[in-house]
């Protein structure tokens, strides 16, 4: 085995503990969905010969905001295995998240009996029970599909299969490394100052073209000195001329059409 460069990372986006199961009536256990069937399944992988190490947010001690961590690991882990049991919220917008960030390896799950939403009921999904022969059948096909998943370059997330010419974006090791000590952002660092730098200069104008805003106050002099109605309505950068002077507008104007 190598250094710890060669260890692939799972990330399971799942619910923690116990809740209500509204599609079957009774209550889920979702510390024993991890400790029976995924957690299994994904460090069974080291087993083939891919070293992989499984991990969700509340078992990894690392300062800084829970949110932070969580859009961390997703963006970074090579595999995310998502749960879908119970129809979580917090769940969905960690898939959708997933989905935009990377566009390989997200696998799906879901107990027995769970109902999918439209946007993704053409996806495949991993059915699983708590009993010791639909665990056992879970965790195998779990194994396979991570396998599969990373010896292949097929695409499972919708977002890059409708969108292939977008490009998966990948941090750096020295962001990682500052985000995973709690350190300013790299990239983020310096951002007003070189945001400041980057703005172009002012365009001069063309010599004898006066500017725009210029040009709407000579004409709107020249109406006030009774040199005629201007050639188009007046608007001296965004706000337009005020009821007072349309009114005017209009009473000069009358005249001049009348010639």
């Amino acid at each position: 085995m190598g250094g710890n460069e060669d260890i692939r990372t799972c990330f399971v986006i799942m619910p923690f503990g116990l809740k209500k199961d509204t599609a079957r009536g009774d209550r889920v256990q979702f510390d024993r969905v991890w400790s029976r069937i995924i957690y299994p399944a994904i460090d069974g992988l080291n087993k083939r010969g891919i070293s992989i190490r499984c991990d969700r947010s509340d078992k990894i001690q690392r300062a800084g905001l829970i949110h932070e961590r969580m859009i961390d690991l997703i963006a970074d882990a090579d595999v995310a295995v998502v749960d879908l049991t119970t129809a979580n919220p917090n769940v969905y917008y960690e898939l959708g998240v997933r989905h935009a960030l990377r566009d390989r390896v997200t696998v799906l799950l879901r107990r027995a009996g769970t109902r999918i939403p439209f946007n993704i009921v053409g996806m495949t999904t991993i059915e699983y029970d708590l009993d010791e022969r639909s665990a056992a059948r879970a965790r195998d096909v779990i194994a396979n599909f991570v396998e599969n998943g990373l010896l292949s370059s097929a695409k499972d997330s919708l977002v890059y299969t409708v969108l292939p010419r977008l490009k998966v974006g990948t941090r750096s090791e020295a962001d990682r490394r500052h985000r995973g000590r709690g350190l300013p952002d790299p990239e983020s660092h310096g951002k007003t100052h070189r945001h400041r730098q980057r703005q172009p200069a002012a365009r001069e104008p063309r010599r004898g073209v006066p500017p725009a805003e210029d040009r709407h106050l000579g004409e709107l002099r020249e109406y006030q000195h009774g040199d005629g109605p201007p050639a188009r309505p007046l608007c001296l950068g965004t706000h337009s001329l005020s009821g007072r002077q349309e009114r005017r507008h209009r009473y000069r104007t009358r005249g001049h059409n009348r010639q």
